[in-house]
């Protein structure tokens, strides 16, 4: 069973009773202290995580509800910290994609030159650093995925925001409103029993 989403985040027409059990639910796990839009210590010398930090409580901060709270922190923090890895291996992705072309063209100009000894030798080292670019990019898919997966956890994703569409099974299994159950009788008299009389 998926997790219950905040109350702030509830789309479903309940009662105000089942509204206000799912708020008193959600404030007996609620911590007193607030996430802060200062930056905690552990991101100190973590220039990329500290600015994710201020945009993401930045935005927590102007949503009506709240849908994060002191218990999340170091859920954001270690986000924060996978923000700032997968940027710089973006940035060792494009040295290393840059360290490829730079022999590329050092091996051309050898050919031009007709020193296709030196030229062989260039193509050797080519080998090693498009490697280093491949396992680059596998390492980036990889922070990629794992950083997906704490955006649904921390509501970051329209999927995470919009929840599960009830499938038809639990549609039929809702209990029907007193006044479409009444609207629904008095619909059956008047087709039924009264359309009997009338023949």
């Amino acid at each position: 069973m998926p997790a219950r989403k905040p109350n702030s985040l509830n789309r479903r027409h309940n009662t105000a009773a089942e509204n206000q059990a799912r708020i008193d639910a959600e404030s007996a796990m609620t911590p007193e202290s607030d996430l802060s839009m200062k930056v905690p210590s552990k991101l100190n010398n973590h220039p990329i995580a500290q600015k994710a930090w201020k945009n993401l409580i930045g935005l927590y901060n102007e949503l009506e509800g709240a849908i994060v709270s002191a218990l999340d922190f170091d859920l954001l923090v270690d986000y924060c910290l996978m923000m700032e890895q997968a940027a710089e291996l973006d940035q060792m992705r494009k040295e290393a994609v840059f360290a490829v072309e730079l022999l590329k063209n050092l091996r051309d100009q050898q050919i031009k030159n007709e020193d296709l000894e030196k030229a062989e030798r260039t193509a050797a080292k080519m080998a090693p650093a498009i490697e280093l670019v491949a396992k680059i990019d596998a390492r980036v898919d990889g922070k990629r995925k794992e950083l997906n997966k704490m955006r649904t956890y921390l509501y970051l994703t329209p999927r995470s925001r919009a929840g599960v569409s009830p499938n038809k099974k639990e549609e039929d299994q809702q209990e029907m409103d007193p006044m479409a159950m009444l609207l629904g009788e008095v619909t059956d008299y008047v087709n039924g029993e009264n359309g009997d009389q009338d023949k």
